[in-house]
């Protein structure tokens, strides 16, 4: 059975040790499609989202799981302000030598589902460099091709960031794997 698998597979994958808030966020994401989330995980994953600016993904997990209180209300408070300041995100990413903002400004248009706008964006900052964690800014880059549905695409980007032998790297292997399961 399927979720069985997945649940234990996700389940290993959140033992790994020093994991990022980010690593984590993008582990949440595919325990999300495979529906192996528990419940108290809309809640942690949701906090992870308010802490880095993507509250519009944080309403729609909330949502998705019928929560109601303080998360969804300081999700819904943020999230016309993040939408309204992406322009300014934009022209901050643009003035900058290393591609930190570029990649939180393409996960910014990826959770408004701007999916090109997203790989655009998250690539020049993998090009930039400069990144504290490109590991986990590929893995970030293969969610959104897979979104777009460029698998191959998408499964390349796991591949190299499983590569990089990273404590992000278990991550984007499970991603890899379920990219490859993923039919079309």
């Amino acid at each position: 059975d399927m979720p069985d698998v997945w649940g234990q597979e996700i389940d290993a994958v959140f033992a790994t040790k020093g994991m990022s808030d980010h690593q984590i966020l993008n582990l949440y994401r595919l325990s999300l499609l495979v529906g192996t989330i528990k419940d108290q995980d809309y809640d942690a994953m949701a906090t992870i989202d308010l802490q880095n600016g993507l509250s519009n993904e944080a309403k729609t997990v909330l949502t998705k799981a019928g929560k109601t209180g303080p998360l969804l209300t300081q999700a819904n408070q943020l999230e016309p302000k993040e939408q309204a300041s992406l322009s300014d995100l934009a022209a901050e990413a643009a003035k900058q030598t290393n591609g930190e903002i570029d990649v939180k400004l393409g996960e910014s248009y990826y959770i408004y589902g701007r999916y090109d706008d997203a790989v655009a964006a998250i690539q020049k900052g993998l090009m930039k460099g400069g990144l504290k964690d490109p590991a986990d800014a590929e893995t970030t880059l293969g969610i959104v091709l897979l979104a777009a549905g460029k698998k191959d695409e998408a499964t390349a980007a796991f591949d190299k960031a499983a590569m990089m032998n990273t404590t992000g790297s278990p991550v984007a292997h499970a991603w890899s794997i379920y990219a490859r399961r993923t039919v079309g």
